[in-house]
């Protein structure tokens, strides 16, 4: 197993998230919480060494993380809220930031989109 240069944000959605999914997916049973917690979003990032260091950076990803998590559910942004600030994003997700990770596959990370 091998460090890598990155470090991992989990994102978390609390329940103004999932409120508003709900809100705007009608489509079957409601989602709740626990399952949208049971797989997070993993996102990762440039190396950071210090809680403030992650402070920073999830400061300044809030705003694409917080499209890239909406986008995934609904692609039409017409529906997404209209507020999507800083503080709207602090209260709609929990980041957890991991500042070490490890690659266990020897080939090449491939990016898919």
């Amino acid at each position: 197993m091998h460090e890598i240069d990155r470090g991992l944000l989990l994102v978390f959605p609390k329940r103004p998230f999932v409120d508003w999914l709900n809100s705007v997916d009608t489509s079957g049973r409601p989602v709740t919480l626990d399952e949208l917690w049971r797989e997070p979003d993993a996102i990762l990032v440039k190396e950071f060494e210090t809680d403030d260091d992650a402070d920073k950076l999830v400061e300044r990803l809030g705003h694409e993380i917080f499209e890239h998590v909406l986008l995934e559910w609904e692609p039409d942004r017409a529906a997404w809220p209209a507020t999507r600030d800083k503080e709207t994003f602090r209260e709609w997700f929990d980041v957890r930031c991991l500042p070490v990770v490890f690659d266990q596959v020897d080939d090449r990370i491939r990016h898919l989109d």
